[in-house]
């Protein structure tokens, strides 16, 4: 099975370009929402949002630290979801 999302994901290098940069800018938008205390609720979903672009942006590259970090971040953001409900 990772071997067929592997395949589909043979992505041209300017898609992974727009996967990074979206995922640098979801997670600021995120950062500055969750700190500016107006929009927490809102902010942690923008983070789950970045942190998923980069788990996928990492996969492809193959680049295990930056996925297991995002990954763990996503749970965490999971997690002030749920604190914050």
């Amino acid at each position: 099975m990772l071997a067929a999302i592997r395949q589909i994901l043979r992505i041209a290098p300017m898609t992974l370009k727009l996967l990074s940069i979206l995922g640098a800018l979801f997670g600021i938008l995120g950062a500055l929402s969750v700190a500016s205390t107006f929009h927490i609720l809102l902010g942690y979903y923008l983070l789950i949002v970045g942190s998923t672009l980069w788990v996928v942006y990492g996969y492809i590259v193959k680049n295990t630290p930056l996925v297991s970090m995002n990954f763990v971040f996503t749970l965490i953001n999971l997690l002030g979801i749920l604190n914050y409900s």
